[in-house]
């Protein structure tokens, strides 16, 4: 199974997830696993904008960090000049913050509990299979 995927992706995309809870990084480190990508893992806002020097191919960001909200650590990632695709990912969906997170750069927004398929779709969109 995960073969038929793989061909579905470049092998070697490199996604950044910046997320704080261990059960929703063990479920994206398991699908990257399976489609075959690289998964970077940051726990804190702080951790995530250092991992961009690792030039990651898409940013999936919780938006309830430790050290950071969603909104400015997506104006940050902008701010120093990345073009690198965002999906917001959210549990708490705020009146206006969905808005807000396009307004900020993020290319989609995510809300929890959210379908594995729904976020495969969204890796095959930007990633780089998608560039060329």
């Amino acid at each position: 199974m995960a073969d038929r995927h793989n061909d579905e992706y470049s092998q070697n995309m490199k996604i950044l997830y910046i997320e704080d809870n261990p059960t929703a990084v063990k479920n994206v480190q398991r699908l990257a696993a399976l489609i075959g990508c690289e998964c970077l893992v940051a726990v804190t806002g702080a951790q995530g904008l250092a991992l961009l020097d690792d030039r990651p191919d898409i940013v999936l960001t919780d938006m309830e960090l430790p050290d950071y909200d969603g909104i400015p650590l997506i104006r940050e990632i902008r701010s120093r000049g990345s073009t690198v695709p965002i999906i917001a990912i959210t549990g708490f969906a705020l009146v206006g913050e969905r808005e807000q997170c396009f307004e900020a750069g993020c290319n989609e927004y995510l809300r929890k509990p959210y379908e594995l398929s729904a976020l495969m779709d969204l890796l095959r969109r930007y990633g780089p299979a998608t560039s060329s």
